[in-house]
């Protein structure tokens, strides 16, 4: 019996384990696609899994189509740990050939409000980068649109990517443990040949992409590392020690708006690192100041000068987001939420649309996270008994609802 009388679901348990069944989806996809196949690679911990599983059935082949393919886009604010994973690859590994983007485009700067965007490998005169460029690594844009238009944002230069093998298989490091909306659309949506841990279309020329690993945790990629001796970028350590918890660990650009966190310690960690991102970014050397207080404090608790957390999201906006268009952007992130969340408060989605603009997360990305864990069953039961224990407090009224979006 489950929670209050509730009959659980069964679990069924395969024989084997997730490490060999990863490597029969890899040899599969390579016998599918006649030995062609990409690794999309970042420095992570999830595509560094990929990459040495896709490689060890490369070269249990014979590398019948030579190494083994792997490209990299470069957000030039890249840790010193994840420059030397990428240095080891190119220069060290036989097995592999990578090809290593670091071209202009634009990215989010999630530290600066003044500046949002930050440009990666900035060509203008007189621009200091964070460092020099790899002498072997690509230096021009190659992406273009169907206009013949340069590509340079990050998500559309990754679609590139991979159209410039359009014929391969693409593999990345995608896990359904990491979100709900990838548990669904990787267990439930048939792609290529009725696989479900894959994407793409014939008809609208997207090439395939398969994810291997969809069912690891990160105690599965973690054992693997540690037992198979692969090499990881060693960030991870540094994580590690300072007490990050396993399921928090990234190593993207560090002005992301879920890497923040990193800037309280990263001029302890990359001196270097740290030296030459505050004369590139602006906002780095402030917000490290002030960043640790927005984690813990600014959005959980609420300023004592306001009276509720919709006050205080429209002071924020007023006040801190100083472009209309993103201010737009906000109050519809929140009215979506309001309206795709009706068991959850309306004054809890305005203190998770406050913890956004704190985090100058333009495009949502941790609210998307949160509004999906609220869709579970056991969080709808959470916010019920919320509701029924804070209204026999006296702490909540069915009046706050008025004004919710529809």
């Amino acid at each position: 019996m489950g929670r209050k009388g509730e009959i659980q679901r069964p679990h069924y348990y395969l024989p084997g384990n997730v490490v060999d069944a990863a490597i029969r989806r890899m040899r599969w996809i390579f016998d599918e696609f006649d030995n062609k196949v990409v690794v999309s690679t970042s420095g992570g911990k999830d595509s560094t899994a990929i990459l040495e599983l896709a490689a060890l059935v490369n070269n249990e082949r014979g590398q019948p189509r030579g190494p083994l393919k792997a490209h990299f886009l470069d957000q030039e604010a890249e840790y010193g740990a994840t420059v030397d994973y990428m240095r080891y690859l190119m220069n060290e590994r036989d097995d592999v050939a990578l090809s290593w983007y670091q071209v202009p485009f634009r990215l989010m700067n999630s530290t600066s409000f003044a500046e949002q965007w930050a440009h990666p490998w900035d060509p203008t005169p007189g621009v200091e980068w964070m460092r020099p460029k790899e002498p072997n690594s690509i230096h021009d844009n190659p992406f273009r649109d169907y206009r013949g238009q340069v590509v340079d944002r990050f998500k559309p230069m990754l679609a590139c990517m991979t159209a410039l093998n359009a014929d391969h298989a693409h593999i990345a490091g995608l896990r359904v443990e990491e979100s709900p909306t990838r548990r669904v659309l990787m267990t439930g949506n048939a792609g290529y040949k009725w696989v479900t841990w894959s994407s793409g279309s014939v008809a609208l020329k997207r090439p395939w992409q398969f994810y291997p690993i969809y069912d690891w945790s990160h105690r599965d990629i973690w054992r693997s590392i540690l037992e198979r001796g692969w090499r990881y970028n060693a960030f991870y350590d540094v994580q590690f020690q300072r007490g990050t918890p396993l399921l928090a660990m990234r190593v993207s650009s560090f002005h992301h708006e879920q890497s923040m966190m990193v800037l309280d310690y990263l001029q302890e960690a990359e001196p270097d690192t740290w030296e030459a991102a505050t004369r590139r970014l602006p906002g780095i050397s402030t917000h490290s100041h002030v960043g640790k207080a927005i984690y813990t404090q600014y959005w959980q608790k609420l300023p004592y000068m306001f009276e509720s957390w919709m006050e205080y999201l429209d002071h924020l906006l007023a006040n801190l987001i100083p472009d209309p268009k993103d201010r737009a952007k906000f109050r519809k992130m929140q009215s979506r939420a309001e309206h795709q969340l009706p068991h959850v408060p309306r004054r809890e989605i305005a203190r998770y649309t406050v913890r956004c603009v704190l985090f100058n997360d333009v495009d949502g990305s941790n609210m998307h996270a949160w509004a999906d864990a609220q869709y579970y069953p056991v969080r709808q039961r959470y916010w019920e008994d919320w509701k029924r224990e804070n209204i026999a407090l006296g702490q909540y009224s069915e009046a706050e609802e008025i004004g919710r979006a529809l």
